[in-house]
């Protein structure tokens, strides 16, 4: 099915322009173009599964809602306004999804949406270890099958794939993913991946 977009952007030029080089893809149907915070409250009621914003409009949508499906992908011109915008856990349980370089390409952009789409963050590794320092190191031991269920979790894998994988079924799959997110003090299988990653994942593992 293709993916529900809404572009939120104050320079309608640029906005336009990234409707007609998104439109091309027929992955992609681009449900319309704000660019005001006002335009947002009508479109965000859509059946959206990203929306594309500039960094004014992302840090509204990110302070005025929340979205259980939907995720926001922000563009920005440097890498350190992420830091500007909160706690980087928080941002992603509330729809946060990554952001993309002004500089980026049609490539780029394309894989960006895609891996965003598919569940993925689009953030770089260094943006997540400076975000997560203030978390520290703290050490946390697994068991042989909690680090099995991580190891599946950061590939990305869904929980019945998981199950299916190690032979389990999905409701002890998803109370392994329970356990794992006491142990690291995170509240779902992003902020999981944040941490691990800022961590340095191979040192969960025997």
């Amino acid at each position: 099915m293709p993916i529900n977009l809404l572009i939120a952007c104050r320079v309608l030029l640029f906005a336009e322009g990234l409707r007609r080089l998104l439109e091309r893809d027929s992955d992609i149907r681009v449900m319309g173009v704000v660019t005001s915070g006002e335009e947002l409250k009508d479109k965000l009621d859509s059946d959206l599964d990203l929306i594309l914003a500039d960094q004014v409009l992302c840090r509204q949508i990110l302070a005025d809602y929340q979205f259980d499906s939907a995720k926001v992908l922000c563009i920005v011109e440097n890498r350190g306004v992420l830091t500007s915008y909160g706690d980087l856990s928080d941002l992603v349980s509330r729809g946060f999804a990554g952001f993309l370089p002004a500089y980026a390409d049609e490539s780029m952009l394309a894989k960006a949406l895609d891996s965003v789409h598919r569940g993925e963050l689009w953030i770089d590794r260094k943006t997540l270890r400076d975000s997560f320092l203030h978390k520290g190191r703290e050490e946390v031991s697994l068991t042989r099958r909690e680090q099995e269920i991580l190891r599946c979790l950061n590939s990305g894998l869904s929980n019945k794939e998981i199950a299916e994988k190690l032979r389990i079924t999905e409701q002890t799959v998803k109370s392994h993913c329970n356990h794992l997110y006491k142990k690291f003090g995170v509240k779902n299988r992003l902020q999981l991946a944040l941490y691990t990653s800022q961590n340095e994942f191979d040192q969960f593992f025997t």
